[in-house]
């Protein structure tokens, strides 16, 4: 198992945050990248969007500990195999980051089911930005259960 640090992993991995949940976009599309980090910024449980433009930065990103995120959103496309080498990777990992997988594609092939096998929930982008909206807050909204959350310190503790 490769693991996402090469140092320990920082305190706030998988932890939602007092100031919101971090999120990662991995994303090659400019357009795409825009508005999905538009639409994540405008759920009240969101904090911070970090974005990669292919899965080789976002494992760099994650390897280094320049990014903590509670949710990764992974655009993967017919081409762009470094995406799903990304969510094989982070499937392989002793992490524990929940992966959205979002695709263009309504009928993925069943070699691209195999790899979306990795993502806790596969989104076919809709075709307007209030449909993508609606679709990237209901995910942020069902993983945000799974997401641990520290439990308040005693005032003795202080």
């Amino acid at each position: 198992m490769v693991p996402l640090s090469n140092s320990s992993p920082p305190a706030t991995v998988g932890l939602r945050r007092a100031g919101g949940l971090s999120l990662l976009i991995v994303e090659n599309d400019d357009a795409d990248a825009y508005l999905i980090l538009r639409a994540l910024l405008s759920h009240p449980a969101v904090a911070r969007v970090a974005h990669a433009i292919d899965g080789e930065e976002a494992l760099r990103m994650l390897r280094t500990g320049e990014v903590a995120p509670d949710i990764a959103f992974v655009g993967v496309g017919v081409a762009a195999n470094d995406d799903f080498c990304l969510m094989t990777e982070l499937a392989r990992s002793e992490a524990t980051l929940p992966v959205v997988a979002l695709t263009a594609a309504p009928a993925p092939t069943d070699a691209a089911n195999d790899r979306l096998r990795a993502a806790v929930r596969v989104i076919v982008k809709p075709h307007s930005a209030p449909l993508l909206e609606a679709a990237l807050a209901s995910a942020v909204d069902s993983l945000c259960p799974q997401i641990s959350v520290p439990p308040p310190a005693s005032p003795s503790a202080r």
